[in-house]
Order: structure tokens, then sequence, then C-alpha cells
């Protein structure tokens, strides 16, 4: 059943992959990628990625990879850039989905591990954030192989073997290496070792061990080893400027304002409840009516065989103790989020940055569904799983609905839909729908029509301007290799302004405006609105052709 699951969801991948729209930093990704490669391509002398925007501060592990297999697939086969990307993304996505079941599976049964697969796959907004967020999906597929490390790690207690420390190492690596953010996995595994030591009866001597402290500093120093390697800005400095940039990403400066119910809101100055709110309304409604109904029945299993619990207690007394992995799971979920908010951090976007945490939410369901299903209370159990399959039926109607826009889903249970939340909350806040405008404007519009837009110029570029785009994109790559020499570059490293190709991208004097609602972006520019890219009778972009 998995399997053949997993191929249908890879299927599904390759035949969608190039529906989705490239979004606004995976231009600048890419550039970052490139300027990795041409960093160690050429021997650690070409150092412009050191420098290279407020992307210095992000490990290069996943752009790496990306760039590697994007220089020579493309030019190799023809394929479009992006689609490539977004192939590679969602199987990126894909991966934190393998690893849920992983660590679902070393815990508990083949059902359970198949409801955290199941859970997350069918999550909108992690499906539709895998194919375009290059961010927060190789975030969230390293933390979910991190995840599966610790347990394994914890679960040979009390002396866990050098292989398990290095393979913790490397995987909370690659996390730290992705973003230096996953340095809080440490905390995580704390919280593992100290649940299983409850478990185990609480006995420090069986921890405190001379062994076990040399394991912890090998997992320590392979992962610190792992986010430095692809890491150029790092390399400098390999001890202090990881921790540097832990300081400065915990209190990002990003002061744009931010939609939130209803009113325009600096981002620093948002409430506490944000990202509360966001989970609140962006989670599914069948994974909400699978959690909630979950818990209602074993709770109310527990309260009607309260004697008969305690005689399979002493009947089972003489089993080792297992790992609280829902404990585990919904705790290790909640602990980022609570730090954000103890920590005052600047968020915005949603909850885009914590999507690494839909996984932890997804495994800790599953447990208590698989639960849930074992209760004797056959008539509420089946109630249960009609009402959760009627509402997954609306989830997934939303979905194909929303394609291939399902990262701007919004519940029905607590706001209405999407039609509920436009206006209150922000949609396509990462263009996304620039895609489909431009495809558009490109078949009823002649070459040398002057477009401008809200800030989308390398999106609106790449599209319109494809064969002008890619030719500037090989100058750039032949001067990063040293196969020209090194005039011009700064702007071919800009993100599209003013660049003169099929569609000339200006910002002024432009026929026609491309923005979406972000910001009231839409509003800005007065004239005819020609086109409008909808998702369920919402506007998520207009074209306006200028007075």
């Amino acid at each position: 059943m998995a399997f053949v699951s997993a191929i249908a969801i890879g299927l599904l991948i390759l035949l969608t992959h190039s529906d989705y729209g490239m979004t606004w930093d995976e231009e600048v990704q890419k550039t970052y990628g490139n300027l990795i490669l041409a960093y160690f391509g050429s021997g650690f002398a070409n150092k412009f990625a050191m420098d290279y925007l407020d992307l210095k501060f992000y490990g290069g592990a996943f752009e790496l990879l990306v760039q590697l297999v994007t220089y020579w697939l493309v030019p190799l086969t023809g394929a479009d850039l992006f689609d490539v990307r977004h192939l590679l993304n969602a199987l990126t996505g894909f991966t934190a989905v393998f690893f849920a079941y992983r660590s679902v599976r070393l815990v508990a049964s083949g059902r359970a591990a198949f409801a955290a697969a199941f859970l997350l796959i069918t999550m909108p907004r992690f499906w539709g954030h895998s194919f375009n967020n290059p961010k927060d999906i190789p975030f969230a597929a390293a933390y979910s192989l991190a995840i599966f490390a610790i347990i394994r790690f914890v679960l040979e207690f009390p002396a866990p073997s050098r292989k398990a420390a290095v393979q913790l190492g490397l995987m909370i690596g690659l996390a730290m290496a992705v973003r230096v953010g996953g340095l809080i996995l440490w905390a995580v595994l704390a919280l593992a070792w100290l649940l299983q030591w409850a478990a185990r009866g609480g006995r420090p001597v069986q921890f405190l061990t001379l062994r076990n402290f040399s394991r912890m500093s090998l997992a320590f120093g392979v992962a610190w080893l792992t986010m430095i390697l692809p890491w150029p800005y790092a390399q400098a400095d390999p001890f202090f400027r990881p921790l540097e940039t832990l300081q400065l990403m915990s209190h990002f400066a990003w002061t744009q304002t931010v939609l939130f119910d209803g009113q325009m809101m600096p981002a620093p100055d948002l409430p506490s409840t944000y990202l509360p709110v966001w989970f609140a309304i962006t989670l599914p409604d069948h994974f909400l009516v699978l959690f909630l109904g979950a818990i209602l029945i074993i709770a109310l299993g527990r309260l009607c065989r309260r004697d008969g619990r305690h005689q399979e207690s002493v009947e089972d007394g003489e089993a080792p103790p297992r790992f609280p992995a829902a404990t585990f799971f919904f705790l290790a979920a909640v602990l980022p989020v609570l730090i954000a908010i103890v920590l005052d951090s600047v968020v915005y976007d949603g909850m885009r940055h914590f999507l690494f945490v839909l996984p932890l939410l997804s495994m800790g369901a599953a447990l208590l569904v698989d639960r849930a299903l074992e209760q004797k209370a056959r008539w509420l159990v089946t109630g249960w799983i009609a009402v959760s399959v009627g509402s997954f039926a609306l989830v997934f109607l939303d979905m194909v609905q929303l394609h291939p826009y399902q990262a701007i889903y919004f519940n029905r249970s607590t706001i209405g839909g999407l039609a509920g939340a436009a206006g209150r909350f922000e949609t396509d806040y990462w263009g996304n729908s620039y895609r489909a405008a431009a495809h558009w404007v490109s078949q009823h519009y002649p070459a040398g029509t002057a477009v401008s837009t809200c800030g989308a110029e390398a999106q609106v570029d790449y599209y319109l301007n494809h064969s002008e785009y890619m030719a500037r994109e090989q100058i750039l790559t032949d001067i990063l290799w040293g196969r020209r020499p090194a005039v011009d570059l700064v702007p071919l490293l800009q993100k599209g302004e003013n660049r003169q190709g099929k569609y000339p991208i200006v910002k002024t004097g432009a026929k026609l405006f491309l923005a979406t609602t972000r910001f009231h972006c839409h509003l800005s520019q007065p004239g005819e609105v020609v086109y409008k890219v909808m998702a369920q009778n919402v506007e998520l972009l207009r074209v306006v052709q200028v007075r």
C-alpha cells in the first residue's frame, strides 16, 4: 500500500510540477546556488557567494545540489530551468513525507506510519509549497530526516552506538546546512533524551556516562562540519559566523507591512498570536477532525475502562517501557513556535517559515489516530471516520480547485476557506500567479509592449523574455566560471529591473502593470483591468492597461 501510494504521488509530481510559477525568492536562490558552485569550482577564489544579499546567511546544501543538477541537465535536455527546479523541490518535499513515515514506523505500526505520510501529503499548504519554495521545504525535509535520526539514537538507550552518533550528526548537520536555525534540533534531541530517561525510570546514572558524552560530542562535531562544508560565508569563521547568523536571523530586520486579520501591520509589531492563528486557519479540516476526534475517543475510552487498564498494566508489567513518541512529536512541534513567540522574533508570510513543524504534527496526530482506532466504542469510531472522510473530500476538492495555488489554502472550519480569508489574510504573497499573468500577456499583446510590475521583475522577465533571460544566465555562468572576463557582473545579479527584451521590463512608461494583491499593490496603478488571475473566485493578481 505504501509503495503503491509513493509511486502514485511520484507520478502526480511528475505530471504537475510544470504548472507552478516562479516565486519571489527563486531568482535570488538560483543565483546564490550559482555563486556557491562557482566558489567551489574556482578553488575558493570566487567569493561572490560570501557577500550576496542576505542569502549569504543561509547554508548552501540544497542550492548547491540543485545548481549542480540544473547546470548539467538543462543545457543537455533543453528542459525549462525552473520546471527542473520545481521538480527537484517537490521531490525534496516528498523526502519529508518519506521520513515522517520512517520516523513513526520506528515507534509504531505500519498503519500509523502510513497515516503520518497521508496527513502530511494531504496538507494543501505543504503540497503547494513543495514545488516552488526553495527555502522552507528543503529545511522541512532535512528537519524530518533529523527527527528520524534523533528517534533512532534515543531508542539505543542507554548506550547509543558510534554509528548512530555519526548518522545523527550528519542529519542534524544537513538541516543546519540549509538554515542555521537547525541548531534547535539539539534542544529537540535533549527533549527526546529526557523523555526516554523518564520512561526508563529516571535513573540519571544510565545517561551521565563518559561513553554517552563522547557519542554526543562526536555527533555535534560531525554536525558542525556538515553545516560548514556547503556554506561559504561560514567558512571564513567557522565558529563565530554561524552563531552571529543565528542571532541575526532570530531578529531578522524585515520591516514591511503584513495583512493580519484585516489590518496592515509592520512585521515587528505583529501580535504574539500571529503564528497560532495562522496554524489554526491553515491546518486542513480533515486533520483537525482526525486529531481532535482521536483525542476525544481516547479520553472517553480511558474513562470507560479505568479498571481494565490497571489490570492490563499489571499483566504487561515486564514489558520494557516504550518511548513516548506522541508526546515527543507534539512537544517538538510546539517548541520552535514557542521560542519564536518568547523571543519576539519577526515573522511574516503566514507560517511558511514554520513548515518544518507540519511533519511533526502529522506524526503526532497519526499516533493518536492509530490509538483511537483501537478503542472499543465502534459506533463512535465509525462516526468519526465517516466525518473524517467527508472533510477530506472537501479538502481534496479544494486542492483540485486551487491548483496550482494550494499554498494559499485556508480551512473551512475556522475561517470559511479562501473566500473567508481574502481581504483579512495574505493569499499569494510569493507571486506564484505571475506565471499565469505573463502567459496571458504574451497571448494578447504584441512584442514590444512595455511591462512594469510590483517588485516581480524577475518572474515576469523569465516568462515574457525567456530567451533573453537564459542568454543572460549563460553569460553569468561563464563569468562565474572564468570563461568570460568579470565585466558588468552587477547588472546580471540584479532581479530584472529595466531589462530590454521581447517585452521590455521597465519602471516607468509601461503600457501594462502586473501586480498581486499583496501590500494592496494591485490598487497602486490606475487604468483598465484587462485580466485577473483567480482562485476559487478570489483575485490573486490583476493586469492593468495603464491610461
